[in-house]
């Protein structure tokens, strides 16, 4: 019995120690696969407030957090924490639009140590006002209509530098007019794109769409007939008015049409 029990002993200390070993070769094979899989470490970017001295710098300021914060999200840059900014922004003056590439870069390099450096400003015209006039006949008389209206823009300026070029040069020098703040934002991205070629919000949704077209089909055939639906008195809670007008049109469902003819009782909608 005794050597039975110390037979299994070695049987199963043998069985240990060959899975501790497989344990440790694996581990010393994947470590170095592991290490070299890991990601580059991102640019650091530094993106001073623009200038808007129309409203005492907070459309500057909201623009240059915006840079800041989409770079951080889609993984473009390595930024600085918002409330690290003050800190960080107090260092170095903003640049003037004009300054040269060199002397932004040596000034960039020894306060921040950055790898690239956006600036800026917004400008604000003073509106302007369009007239238009309009003729119009009626009943044998001549009418004359004069319209004013007051046009404003904003004029977006963007510079950047690239510390990592030698000698350094300006990776951006751009300038947008834009009807309002919105379309500032889309500019944001352009400008990320001109810094990394990284495609824009607008682009990449383009893209979802164009694959899914591929992969499904459109999401309406252009042969619907809307002719029906738009006739005085025609009973829009009627599914058999909807099945005729839809007739032509193409769902990209297994199930068809149906599921979207479901008539909701008394609610007067499909």
């Amino acid at each position: 019995m005794r050597c039975q029990s110390a037979a299994k002993d070695d049987l199963w200390n043998s069985a240990a120690t060959s899975m501790l070993l497989a344990l440790v070769l694996t581990a010393a094979r994947t470590a170095p696969a592991a290490e070299e899989q890991s990601p580059p470490a991102l640019p650091y970017l530094v993106c001073l407030d623009l200038k808007s001295d129309f409203d005492q710098g907070r459309l500057g300021k909201q623009v240059g957090v915006m840079l800041r914060s989409k770079s951080h999200r889609r993984k473009l840059f390595t930024v600085d924490a918002e409330y690290e900014w003050e800190e960080v922004a107090s260092v170095m003056a903003r640049p003037a639009l004009d300054a040269p590439p060199e002397d932004v870069a040596s000034a960039a390099r020894t306060s921040l140590q950055c790898d690239v450096l956006v600036w800026g400003e917004i400008e604000k015209p003073e509106a302007t006002t369009r007239t238009t006039s309009e003729h119009r006949t009626k009943g044998g008389k001549l009418s004359h209509t004069t319209t004013k209206r007051e046009e404003t823009r904003l004029i977006l300026h963007v510079r950047a530098v690239d510390l990592r070029k030698t000698p350094p040069r300006l990776a951006v020098k751009v300038s947008y007019e834009c009807a309002n703040n919105y379309v500032i934002t889309q500019k944001v991205d352009e400008v990320l794109k001109l810094l990394t070629g990284a495609p824009t919000r607008k682009e990449i949704a383009a893209a979802h769409i164009s694959n899914r077209m591929k992969a499904v089909g459109p999401n309406l055939c252009p042969l619907g007939d809307m002719r029906l639906v738009s006739e005085p008195g025609t009973d829009l809670s009627d599914p058999a008015v909807w099945r005729k007008t839809m007739a032509g049109w193409h769902f990209p469902m297994t199930e068809g049409i149906g599921p979207l003819l479901v008539h909701k009782e008394g609610s007067g909608h499909i």
